[in-house]
């Protein structure tokens, strides 16, 4: 069997088998991608064997050239994540024997890089919104702004919203295309809702399709266009060279602000549309600010009279060495 094959059959069961999502598909084939030109670029070709190129010796090589190149860590991890996706599926089928990827070392991951958006980022991202050309641009980018700060939607799901998914009245987006194939109805606050309402009340009626977000009658609003979208307005607000002003990286944000506000993990998990609580974790920040706010309950407190009221803790004088003793009265 060809690699080439095994690789396209693989694709094939990952998107109409296990039902990935679109972008997860795309990530997927892209890294194969790489491989792929690795391959033919070290004399391997399209018609090379299974058994000649998915091999330990081969995958080694590749991890060692992906090292050369700069990839951090955690980018190595991330391109041999399909590989030993393929294999697992390749021994699944029983086309080779045992996962050859399992027989690897990988580097240990380095730590993540989290770009926090800040509050002040996103009151200026909404600033920037007033200051476009036209009411329509402006109505539209303080909507899709909105849905993607207060909803906390992928670009994916924004982009795949029609006007039927939006009800006013109970203030709510129906997310019918969320990651891996679920939907979840999310309900947003009142800046949302009003936001929504100004872009509908402008929308062209006459619109050929159904999406909600439209850049005129015929053509929908899809990735690039929001790219651009959040893009302008990064630049308008003078942020253009803040590399976490990115539709995620709102979505982040959300994720925060709902913490922040009082909202349970559990809540905050459903709110985004997780299947698991370790991923809503990853999406929790904690700011500069916040982090100087709580510093000072790390001291000890010596305020002796709050003390003594509860009985916790008497400080008693220094001694010869210089030390503080302390000692818990008994309750």
């Amino acid at each position: 069997m060809k690699f080439s094959d095994s690789v396209q059959d693989y694709l094939n069961h990952i998107r109409l088998e296990r039902g990935l999502a679109k972008t997860t598909c795309l990530r997927y084939q892209c890294w194969l991608r790489h491989f792929s030109d690795w391959l033919a670029a070290n004399g391997y070709t399209d018609a090379a064997l299974l058994s000649d190129v998915f091999a330990v010796a081969v995958l080694r090589r590749y991890q060692y050239h992906k090292s050369r190149e700069g990839c951090r860590p955690r980018s190595i991890h991330s391109a041999f994540h399909p590989l030993r996706g393929l294999g697992e599926f390749l021994v699944a089928n029983g086309l080779i024997d045992e996962n050859p990827t399992k027989k690897l070392t990988m580097p240990k991951k380095d730590a993540a890089q989290r770009l926090i958006v800040t509050d002040e980022n996103v009151l200026a991202l909404f600033d920037a919104c007033e200051k476009q050309r036209t009411e329509r641009q402006i109505a539209l980018s303080r909507a899709v702004l909105s849905v993607f700060c207060y909803g906390g939607l992928r670009r994916d799901e924004l982009c795949n919203l029609r006007l039927e998914d939006v009800n006013l009245t109970e203030r709510s987006i129906l997310v019918r295309s969320g990651k891996g194939s679920k939907s979840r109805r999310v309900f947003v606050c009142a800046d949302a809702v009003n936001a929504l309402r100004e872009w509908l009340a402008l929308r062209e009626k006459e619109c050929q399709s159904d999406w909600l977000f439209m850049y005129d009658r015929a053509r929908r609003i899809h990735h690039t266009g929001i790219a651009s979208l959040i893009a302008t307005l990064a630049a308008i607000a003078g942020l253009r060279d803040n590399p976490a002003l990115k539709p995620h990286g709102l979505r982040h944000w959300c994720a925060t602000n709902l913490l922040r506000n009082g909202a349970n993990l559990r809540d905050v998990q459903q709110f985004l549309g997780h299947s698991d609580i370790a991923t809503t974790s990853k999406y929790l920040h904690s700011n500069e600010e916040q982090l100087r706010s709580i510093s000072e309950l790390t001291g000890l407190r010596s305020s002796s009279k709050s003390q003594e009221e509860q009985g916790k803790v008497l400080r008693l004088p220094q001694d010869e060495q210089g030390r503080s003793r302390l000692r818990r009265r008994a309750i």
